[in-house]
C-alpha cells in the first residue's frame, strides 16, 4: 500500500501494468505506481477532465468544456477532439457527459443534447457514429446493445430503438415514449408504462401483452420476468 501527498485526488482509475491515473485538485492528472502511489512521469495537463477511462494502453478523458483527449501511458497527448467536433456535422454537444462503455462492444458513448460513440485505435480517437437527438443509456439485448432515442422532426419528437453499435435505427415506435410514465428495455423486448397500463413489445415492435398498473407503480426486469410494485402489491409477469 502507498500514500500520495501534496495533491488532493478527485478521481482515480486503475490502469493495466500496475498504474493508476489520478485527477488532482487543480484540474491536472498524474500517473501513479499502484503499489507506492508515487508519480510516474510528468504531470498531465488535462484542461479540467471530468471523466477518465482507458482503452488498453491509451487513457481517454472528457474535459469540462467538452473536449475528448487521449494520452499514452507516459502522459503524452496522442489525439484530441475539440468541442465543435462532437456533434453531427461538426456541431457542439450541450452539457456532454460520458455514459461509459457500450455493452457488447469496444465503443464509449458521450451524450448531451445529442450523442456520439467512439473507440480508440493505436492512440487515435475514432468516431463510430453521431446522432442528432437525445439518447438514453444503452442496454444489452439479444439483438445487441440498444437504447431509446428521440429525434426532432416537423416540430415533434420521433421515438425509436437505436442500435448503439452503429448508430442506426432498429425500430421507429408507433407511440411516443411517455413523459409522465416510464419505459424500459429488457433482454428480448421493451416495456412502455403509461395511461394506467404496462405494455410489453418484442424488439421488432410486436405487442406481447398489456397489464393494468397505476402510474406510480415501479417496474423491475429480472431473468425474463417483469416485477410490478404497486403500493403494497407485487405482481410478477412474463
Amino acid at each position: 500500500s502507498g500514500e500520495t501527498r501534496g495533491e488532493a485526488i478527485q478521481l482515480a482509475r486503475l490502469l493495466p501494468a500496475g498504474r493508476v491515473l489520478a485527477m488532482v485538485d487543480d484540474g491536472g492528472a498524474r500517473l501513479l505506481d499502484v503499489d507506492s502511489l508515487q508519480p510516474i512521469g510528468p504531470r498531465i495537463e488535462t484542461d479540467g477532465l471530468i471523466w477518465i477511462g482507458h482503452f488498453g494502453e491509451t487513457v481517454v478523458g472528457l474535459s469540462i468544456e467538452g473536449r475528448i483527449v487521449a494520452f499514452d501511458r507516459e502522459g503524452q497527448r496522442t489525439d484530441e477532439l475539440g468541442p465543435g467536433e462532437l456533434g453531427p456535422a461538426g456541431g457542439q454537444l450541450i452539457a456532454p457527459r460520458f455514459v461509459g462503455q457500450v455493452p457488447g462492444s469496444d465503443l464509449v458513448m458521450v451524450i448531451g443534447d445529442r450523442a456520439l460513440a467512439f473507440g480508440v485505435s493505436h492512440g487515435k480517437i475514432e468516431v463510430a457514429w453521431r446522432f442528432d437527438g437525445q439518447v438514453d443509456l444503452p442496454v444489452l439485448t439479444e439483438a445487441g446493445p440498444l437504447t431509446f432515442a428521440s429525434i426532432p422532426s416537423e416540430g415533434q419528437l420521433v421515438d425509436q430503438l437505436l442500435d448503439v453499435k452503429n448508430g442506426t435505427t432498429r425500430l421507429y415506435l408507433d407511440d411516443q415514449l411517455p413523459v409522465a410514465g416510464s419505459s424500459m428495455i429488457a433482454w428480448n423486448g421493451y416495456l412502455i408504462h403509461q395511461a394506467g397500463r404496462v405494455s410489453a413489445f418484442d424488439l421488432d415492435g410486436r405487442p406481447l401483452w398489456s397489464y393494468p398498473a397505476d402510474h406510480r407503480a415501479q417496474l423491475v426486469t429480472t431473468d425474463g420476468y417483469v416485477v410490478v410494485f404497486d403500493d403494497s402489491t407485487l405482481t410478477t409477469l412474463s
